[in-house]
Order: structure tokens, then sequence, then C-alpha cells
């Protein structure tokens, strides 16, 4: 691939997701517009994660030229397999939780489906799937420079959680860690977050 095109490709990836992290920034007053027009709070949910993800949407058909996104963006994986392998990285959670914590009988359904399905999926579709997925397919950065890019980026992201030092130290090397090691099995990733915001509930 030529430079030239790498830069090109470089400066939309990092352009539409700074766009879509500006947007990001302002989820919260999104979504209560929304609700004082859906009056349903799950659907006000989707459509604010749809809306500030426009810049990534954009981007992505002006990288690929084409309207495949879900292929373009990486989603092409088998679900068994995935569900399994998170189904084992996650166990040591539900088993320290299920022996240490009490089971929380007052779940909220809108909550679990917004925290396990949707959340899961959006973030590792903008961050895994496009942030990495195009650095990767579309330049010549090779899978290393990539990989760490969007991981740091990633993580960074985080850092919102916590204003302490040492828990910011942990989640940003909890959530840099978990980039790396699973780069582009979006499948993967999205059951893990929700495995994972399970676990908390």
């Amino acid at each position: 691939m030529k430079s030239s095109q790498t830069l090109k490709t470089v400066l939309l990836v990092l352009l539409s997701f700074a766009t879509y992290h500006y947007l990001f920034l302002n989820f919260k007053p999104i979504k209560i517009g929304l609700d004082r027009i859906t009056q349903q709070g799950l659907v006000s949910y989707i459509l604010t994660y749809l809306i500030v993800g426009i810049p990534i949407f954009v981007g992505t058909l002006l990288i690929n030229k084409t309207t495949l996104f879900f292929r373009n963006i990486g989603l092409s994986s088998h679900l068994l397999p995935a569900v399994w392998t998170s189904l084992l990285f996650t166990a040591p959670m539900f088993i320290g939780g299920f022996f240490f914590f009490k089971f929380n009988q007052q779940i909220d359904t809108e909550n679990l489906i917004a925290g396990t399905i949707i959340a899961g999926f959006m973030e590792e579709l903008y961050f895994r799937g496009f942030l990495f997925g195009q650095l990767f397919r579309k330049t010549n950065f090779g899978f290393i420079p990539s990989i760490l890019l969007g991981a740091l980026i990633f993580a960074s992201g985080h850092l919102y959680q916590s204003q302490i030092i040492s828990e910011l130290i942990g989640i940003f090397l909890i959530t840099f860690s978990g980039a790396i090691f699973l780069p582009g099995c979006m499948l993967n990733g999205i059951i893990i977050y929700g495995f994972q915001f399970l676990h908390i509930l």
C-alpha cells in the first residue's frame, strides 16, 4: 500500500474517532433529549449510541468505498466458539463472585440489556472493529503498531471511571491488556464485555 494512501487512511481513522469521542462526551445530554421524545430509556440508549457512532459509520464507508459495513468492521466470527472462549476467560470472576459476594436479586431488565448487550456491542464495534480494524487492514502499519495504538486509545478512553491514581492505573492496564489479547475478535470482545458487566450487577 502506498504511503500516501496509508497516511490518508490514518487521518480518516483518527478524525472519525476523534469526532466520535467528542460526541460520546455528550452522551448523557443527547440521551436525555431523546428520552423526552421516545419516553423509552432503552430505545434512547440505543439511538444515542447510533448517533455518536455516525462519524465511525461515515469513516468506514470513506475508507472502504463499500456498503458492507459489518464485514468491513470485522464482525464475521462464529458465535459458538466466541461464547465458549468468553466463558473461559470470565469464569474466574463468576467463581469468585459466587464465593465472596451475594447475588443481586433486584436486577433491572433495561439496565441488564443496556450494559451486557448494547454497550458491549457498540464499544467493541467502535474501538476494536473500527479503530484497530481499519488501521490493521487498511494501512501498512502492521499488527503490532496497530494494536498498540488502538489499545492505548481504548485504555485512555476508560480513565473517566475513577479519580484515584491506583485505580486509574489498574483500569488502564486491564483495558489495555484486553485490547491487546483479543485484537480483531469482535464477538469474543462483545461477549466478554457482557459477561463482565453481568458479573458486577
